[in-house]
């Protein structure tokens, strides 16, 4: 994916007469001219939506913006702004809040981080209601919004810094993490009383949920964690309308539209090395040297296989695990996050016990 005038050559954009200068994961099969490749990546979205009716037959339009200070959240919220702000005929017709998540543990990088939030609002210059959450919250019965001067409580900080801050089972910790992410949100939207969310994963990000539910013994759950629409949360959905899109191609359009400053062309094969690979970094890994040597459909293939897998209907299946909100024979949680919540050395059995009331 780029603009390498080697690779386009001399050839013609796929959609327009015009000649091209850019291409994405597959020039083999694809070249377009500047504005046809902003439309190309724009229209991605747009068809995410529209297959899936996200906004259609009477449903609400209340939507929340998922951001958490990463390249694909700038570009979701730019992208729905672009949307609701077209003529009436291509309108999104959404109403979106956006839900801020903060997790500096220490006070003083935590008023950083809420400054950093703060300015891109004012960037994006749009009338939406922006909500402001610390990831602590999520230990706690009723969640509370940030209203003034952010804060955190030090007993919720130093559960954080337990559970996120070592070293050891490093995988099982990032595993819930990215659990306890999705709860988060999910009680976010109860509390804002909205049923539509959507999140910033691309194509990578979604590639990999599926290898890590595999490593992770969530083979059941793979269609969820890579379709369109997750439905596990009772009352509100998940939407991955950036699914189809790489990372790259993200990164291309915002420097074409003059929304990102400091762009560097980042190749898929380039996997920073670290002394202690986890399961997900090798995910990451094989996904990208899989993309970059010659299976250029990669990516796509492993996300459109994923969201299309289905466990065997299981009539016994009749209770929600309180941490992943899957279907489970057993009671409070299901195998997956039982064995997760096992293997986290000292795992502090009131914090289970609290995810276990906390659901009910």
């Amino acid at each position: 994916m780029g603009d390498d005038p080697a690779v386009v050559g001399k050839r013609k954009c796929l959609k327009c007469d015009l000649p091209a200068t850019y291409y994405s994961h597959n020039p083999k099969q694809a070249v377009y001219c500047r504005q046809c490749f902003i439309n190309m990546v724009h229209h991605k979205f747009s068809y995410v939506l529209g297959k899936n009716r996200i906004f259609k037959d009477g449903s609400s339009k209340d939507v929340l913006l998922v951001w958490r200070d990463s390249i694909p959240d700038d570009f979701l919220l730019e992208t729905v702004k672009t949307g609701v702000n077209q003529d009436v005929h291509k309108r999104l017709e959404a109403q979106p809040q956006v839900l801020v998540i903060l997790e500096s543990i220490q006070t003083e990088q935590l008023k950083v981080e809420f400054a950093k939030a703060l300015k891109r609002q004012t960037e994006l210059d749009m009338p939406w209601k922006w909500n402001f959450i610390h990831f602590s919250e999520v230990f706690k019965q009723e969640i509370e919004f940030i209203n003034d001067e952010p804060s955190i409580d030090q007993g919720k900080a130093s559960v954080l810094k337990y559970l996120f801050g070592k070293t050891s089972a490093k995988n099982d910790r990032l595993e819930f993490k990215r659990l306890l992410t999705g709860l988060l949100i999910y009680r976010a939207a109860k509390a804002l009383n909205i049923g539509k969310v959507m999140v910033s994963d691309c194509a990578e990000k979604t590639a990999q949920n599926s290898f890590d539910a595999l490593c992770f013994g969530r083979g059941a759950s793979i269609s969820q964690l890579t379709a369109p629409i997750d439905t596990r949360f009772p009352t509100v959905s998940i939407i991955r309308p950036l699914r189809e899109i790489y990372d790259t191609e993200i990164k291309m359009v915002l420097r074409l539209e003059s929304m990102l400053k400091d762009f560097e062309e980042v190749q898929l094969d380039q996997v920073k090395v670290t002394s202690f690979k986890t399961v997900q970094d090798m995910n990451v890994e094989f996904l990208s040297k899989l993309q970059a040597s010659g299976f250029p459909s990669t990516l796509t293939s492993v996300v459109s296989t994923s969201s299309k897998i289905r466990a065997p209907p299981n009539s016994a299946a009749i209770n929600s695990c309180c941490l992943c909100y899957e279907k489970s024979e057993t009671i409070d949680y299901c195998p997956a996050c039982d064995r997760l919540l096992k293997a986290i050395p000292s795992f502090p059995d009131e914090l289970r016990s609290f995810l276990t009331v906390l659901a009910k």
